[in-house]
């Protein structure tokens, strides 16, 4: 059967744009119909031949595509005539073809004895019977007789079309077809072939087989050794017939025979002659499949699919309204008809690499077509197809303009694929991944792989194309690669893997800055990677990422993404004196002069770190693994450090860490970290178990401990009391310590952490601290009428209105006492 196409109005006859398949049940006693195989699809389950599980044998007979139903009809006819419907799906598992005597038995079906093969040079002979059918009267219109307009020489030419065209598809094994016997018949307002369903019952057809010769039926030219039986209908019955135009039976071989019948649109019809007249052959639909994003051109379609009838380079797709030729067969359907001469079909096994070219389809000699086996069972077809030569010419791939039909928009010139199931004769024009705007033809620089994965059966691309001065091609070289010598699944000509293409592109491809690629994709655990003349593909999780040699050889030889650096997590940032990379659990640098360096972040400390922006955030990059003392650790990053406070991680300034290691870290004064950074305006200040560090804009960093002076210091106050903000850190001679804020000093003294006012500080330094002259404090300032003083081991120091602070030693100091008693301690 083949579909009908409008070219001018875009519209398929079924009213089918979108070509939906109708699948029903395959053991129904009426009504089957059969889905043809998709490709790629895993070997169809055996199913029971019948819903009874009856038994039958005889001959295997198949129509193709009944009136309003797709694929083929299949049947076992007795001796006696007797029908009984078998499944598509059993009677593809079994490799049976129509000719084929076969048994039903306990459910399941086997084939007894396999057709004859044709013997070359068959001569076919068609008898052809004109239908006229009486139309019954309706809506106020009489009866009338409806006849078909083609007369017997009509019929003739086409015959004489479809022999010159199937001689050489052939290479002469179709030696010739002539018309036979010739009649005519009327029937009583019927345009139905009667069948019955399933059951066989070709009413019309038995009655135009005994119209030719009393005795014969239908069933008389199935298997017949080359004799077919044409019945060709008026228009009238284009309605009845629901939009098909042509049914004939698919024929087990060359010699089959078989029934065909027309509808006389008057227009067409040599073509649609010669697509039925292909099914007598054994030959199938050639249909189209493919995946996004050509499949954009089929309305309502997402993801993969196939378009029946949809492969307009082969006589066995869609006729098309306009005054075109059939093109030649595809590959596919030519090999099938055994019409490639000796050496002009290149067979590549699996495992192999080759290159081969080709010539155009329509040669008289050369390579025209090559022939891949893959591991699935399915065989991959390759020709060229230019446009040049006898009915290529003048078919509508080669003539027709733009797209009229979307759904078959693959009219282009170029080396074409086609994939027909081992055995099978459906076909399928397969597309390259490209959307390069020359669809289903592959032209210099396009290539394809058979299956997804990382590995393919079959992986080819188009190396050169010699051009004719129309631009049309006159020779392609193909390299072929199957099984083990085959890429990974989509790896482009110049070996960039299809994971890094867009990328690739995007980087000026093979004159960017990658270059070209140096090795193939390699992976190891969950990360994949490709390198290249000046770099290396990966992926961060997100986006394909482009990394130095360096960084990678360096990240390999620390495990790689097994490692302790782990995944790469994004690109390379530079920072003016520095670069790096981020991974997941850690960052290689590159400093100019040093080279590259991978720093582990410790996995505590990895989520703070990413929290906080990684690389580009403010900790930056770590500049040293992970540092333990005692019961704390610590991780120095650019900007600053992260550790814990025992509930938390949290992070520090630089400065304050040192500060804290400086004081012996968590085994020193101050303990272990107790919280984060706390700022308050004028200053901010770490938190520690032992005290706190404070940092003093313009100054310093300053750590006041418990162990010393945060307590006395708290208790004036703190930063906002009495002595204000601490402006050194704690020193400590061998008598004493002390420390310095902003508005006094605390320092031990025989009788505890006393306070000093800083008018008496820089001398009691001066004099040497706690070791000096005037040795430790003994109690605080005290105050009394017109001075203060402040008394000292071995001196006194007082300060009166007016007079700087002097300092009293010996005698002077014993008379000032006497002189100058004091009633109580300054508050």
């Amino acid at each position: 059967m083949y579909r009908y196409v409008d070219r001018m109005t875009s519209r398929v006859s079924t009213g089918i744009a979108a070509l939906a398949v109708v699948v029903m049940s395959l053991t129904s006693a009426t009504g089957a119909v059969a889905l043809e195989p998709l490709p790629n699809e895993s070997a169809p389950v055996k199913a029971a031949p019948t819903a009874t599980d009856a038994s039958a044998i005889g001959e295997l007979v198949e129509l193709s595509d009944l009136p309003g139903s797709t694929g083929s009809t299949f049947f076992v006819r007795g001796e006696s005539g007797d029908t009984t419907a078998v499944g598509a799906d059993a009677v593809q598992e079994i490799g049976a073809v129509a000719g084929d005597k076969v048994e039903i038995a306990d459910g399941e079906l086997s084939v007894v004895s396999p057709i004859e093969e044709a013997a070359p040079g068959l001569a076919h002979t068609v008898d052809v019977v004109l239908v006229t059918v009486r139309m019954p009267a309706a809506d106020g219109r009489p009866a009338y007789d409806a006849r078909p307009s083609a007369s017997v020489d009509t019929v003739t030419s086409w015959i004489s079309y479809a022999s010159d065209h199937l001689r050489q598809a052939s290479n002469s094994r179709v030696a010739s077809l002539a018309l036979g016997a010739r009649a005519e018949i009327t029937t009583a307002g019927t345009c139905q072939l009667d069948l019955a369903g399933s059951s066989g019952d070709l009413t019309v057809w038995n009655e135009a087989a005994r119209a030719i010769s009393p005795g014969r039926n239908a069933a008389s030219y199935e298997n017949s050794g080359g004799r077919h039986l044409l019945v060709v209908f008026p228009a009238e019955c284009a309605d009845a017939w629901q939009g098909s135009v042509g049914i004939a039976n698919v024929g087990g071989g060359l010699s089959y025979g078989g029934n065909i019948a027309l509808l006389d649109l008057g227009r067409g019809q040599r073509q649609a002659f010669l697509h039925e007249f292909g099914h007598n052959l054994s030959l199938r639909h050639a249909n189209n499949y493919a995946c996004l994003p050509l499949q954009k051109h089929w309305e309502g379609n997402e993801g993969c699919g196939f378009a029946e009838y949809a492969d307009v380079y082969d006589p066995m797709g869609i006729v098309v309204d306009g005054d075109y030729d059939s093109p030649l067969f595809n590959a596919a359907h030519r090999d099938a008809l055994g019409g490639y001469p000796e050496g002009s079909l290149v067979t590549v096994e699996q495992d192999a690499s080759t290159s081969v070219t080709l010539r155009p389809a329509s040669s008289a000699n050369g390579t025209l077509a090559i022939k891949v086996r893959d591991s699935n069972g399915w065989d991959y077809y390759l020709d060229l197809r230019n446009g040049r030569g006898s009915f290529e010419s003048g078919a509508y791939y080669a003539r027709g303009r733009e797209c009229e039909i979307t759904w078959v928009c693959t009219r282009d010139y170029g080396v074409r694929i086609t994939q027909q199931q081992s055995a099978g004769t459906t076909s399928y024009a397969v597309a390259s991944a490209q959307d390069d705007g020359d669809g289903y033809a592959l032209v210099k620089g396009d290539w394809f792989s058979s299956s997804e994965g990382t590995t393919c059966d079959i992986w080819l691309s188009v190396d050169d194309m010699s051009m004719d001065g129309a631009g049309r091609p006159t020779s392609a070289t193909v390299t072929v690669r199957t099984g083990d010598k085959a890429p990974a699944c989509g790896t482009s000509p110049d070996g960039v893997h299809p994971w890094f293409q867009a990328k690739y592109k995007e980087l000026g491809g093979a004159s960017g800055p990658l270059g070209k690629p140096i090795a193939p994709m390699v992976c190891q655990s969950s990360a994949c990677w490709q390198e290249f003349a000046g770099g290396v593909l990966t992926s961060d999780g997100t986006q394909i990422v482009m990394l130095s040699t360096a960084y990678v050889t360096t990240w390999l030889a620390n495990g790689g993404p097994d490692g302790a650096l782990g995944l790469v997590a994004g690109p390379e940032s530079c920072f003016g004196t520095s670069c790096a990379t981020p991974f997941t659990g850690g960052v290689i640098t590159w400093v100019p002069g040093q080279g590259v360096t991978a720093v582990p972040v410790h996995p505590w400390f990895q989520a703070k770190w990413k929290e906080l922006g990684g690389i580009t955030g403010s900790i930056g990059t770590p500049t040293e693994g992970m540092r333990c003392q005692s019961s704390a650790c610590w991780q120095q990053f650019t900007g600053g450090v992260l550790t814990s406070d025992g509930r938390q991680i949290v992070r520090l300034s630089s400065a304050y860490v040192s500060t804290w290691t400086a004081w012996g870290g968590p085994d020193g004064d101050l303990g272990l970290v107790a919280g984060g950074e706390s700022c308050f305006g004028t200053y901010c200040q770490a938190s520690f178990v032992g005290g706190v560090i404070v940092w003093v804009p313009n100054s310093g960093v300053y750590p006041v401990a418990k162990k010393w002076f945060y307590p006395a210091w708290m208790a004036r106050g703190g930063a906002t009391g009495s002595l204000g903000l601490p402006s050194d850190a704690m020193k400590c001679q061998s008598a004493a310590c002390y420390q310095v804020f902003r508005k006094g000093t605390l320092t031990s003294s025989t009788s505890g952490i006393l306070s000093l006012s800083s008018a008496y500080v820089s001398r009691w330094i001066g004099w040497g601290g706690p070791d000096g002259q005037l040795g430790l404090l003994t109690g605080p300032e005290v105050c009394s009428g017109s001075f203060c003083q402040v008394p000292f081991q071995r001196g006194l120091m007082v300060w009166q209105p007016g007079t700087d602070v002097r300092t009293l030693f010996g005698d002077e100091a014993d008379e000032w006492r006497r002189t100058h008693p004091v009633m109580a301690p300054a508050r």
